[in-house]
């Protein structure tokens, strides 16, 4: 059977999101009606159930008659919407991208002052949103939660599309859309190819998050502050996730596609003055398993390469990840820092 095209293969902008969020919002409290209507308002409603229920310090009841209103793109604000005339949802919206330029307290400042077509707001009457569809980071998280902001990601999102029951060609295309990004995600475990794609990396970063770095997991990995991101390189950059082997001295690793990096961070002057004996202490607490880079080049901005562990991921007979192999590896790689500190006598 041919797949048929997908209207979000094309529309893969945030404000297309913005629409379908304001659509879904409005037929909340709409009155239509139509052959497709009452799923539309009950998949609407139960949109907007979900995000309250984000808060659940204040409950908010929607009752048989709802009103919504939804102003989309006022200042600069993804989407803001009042419900029943009186609680005021504040979405920021985001698919691959991030909060950035403090843009989650400005917002919040601009309705709480009564800067919107809402005029005042209450305190209690504010739900603010950090709504994420993309991949993210435990520390994108938190840092949106600093800022007041519940979190309310794909899962959340699919968890309400997947209540509808209507065939409407945009929300059966849309939830199609967050079906694939998530299966994509979750494809990292079944092997070398998957692990190749951005999404299938990105969940592998995600389950090492859950996994390795949570407080109280097994592992006792510690998350560097850098933790996931882009580290831009001299041949471009790479997207991975940074480990702090250590609390007393400044190695860090670097996760990447195909290998984990021993990066050292200290001046330009230290680095050059000892980048040999680190790369060798590293490969010979490593008992031959990593190797030192084609280049030992130090840098001011960024973490200095002084060892690399090829291949670290493992696999088993089936070709699929061997995640308790692959957990082992990173805190073997934890062990070796700490191993050629103890020789060092740091």
């Amino acid at each position: 059977m041919v797949t048929p095209p997908n209207l979000f293969t094309f529309a893969t902008k945030e404000l297309s999101q913005d629409a379908v969020i304001c659509w879904l919002i409005a037929w909340a409290g709409s009155k239509a009606e139509g052959p497709d209507a009452d799923a539309l308002r009950r998949c609407g409603r139960a949109f907007v159930d979900a995000l309250f229920a984000k808060w659940s310090d204040r409950m908010v009841v929607l009752g048989e008659e709802t009103r919504t209103e939804v102003r989309p793109q006022h200042s600069n604000i993804d989407v803001l919407a009042r419900v029943n005339c009186r609680q005021v949802l504040l979405i920021e919206d985001k698919t691959d991208t991030s909060a950035h330029d403090g843009q989650l307290g400005r917002y919040r400042t601009l309705v709480g002052e009564g800067k919107t077509p809402f005029g005042e707001v209450a305190a209690d009457d504010l739900y603010p949103i950090y709504f994420k569809t993309g991949n993210y980071s435990q520390r994108e998280r938190q840092d949106a939660e600093k800022e007041g902001y519940a979190v309310f990601d794909r899962a959340d999102f699919l968890a309400v599309l997947d209540t509808y029951t209507g065939s409407n060609a945009i929300l059966v295309d849309f939830r199609g859309h967050l079906r694939r990004w998530e299966q994509e995600t979750n494809s990292f475990a079944t092997g070398q190819d998957a692990l190749r794609t951005e999404r299938g990396w990105d969940g592998l970063l995600r389950w090492i998050e859950e996994t390795a770095l949570r407080p109280g997991c097994g592992p006792r990995l510690v998350a560097s502050d850098k933790e996931w991101g882009l580290l831009d390189t001299l041949v471009g950059g790479n997207w991975g996730i940074w480990i702090k082997p250590t609390e007393c001295h400044p190695f860090e690793l670097w996760i990447e596609q195909g290998r984990i990096n021993f990066r050292w961070q200290g001046s330009v002057e230290e680095q050059n003055r000892n980048k040999v004996y680190w790369a060798n202490a590293l490969c010979e607490a490593s008992g031959g398993w990593l190797k030192r880079p084609r280049r030992l080049v130090a840098a001011a901005t960024k973490p200095m390469c002084v060892a690399e562990w090829r291949e670290w991921l493992a696999f088993g007979e089936d070709g699929r990840l061997d995640k308790e192999a692959t957990l082992r590896n990173l805190v073997e790689a934890k062990e070796i820092v700490q191993r050629a500190l103890a020789a060092a006598g740091g």
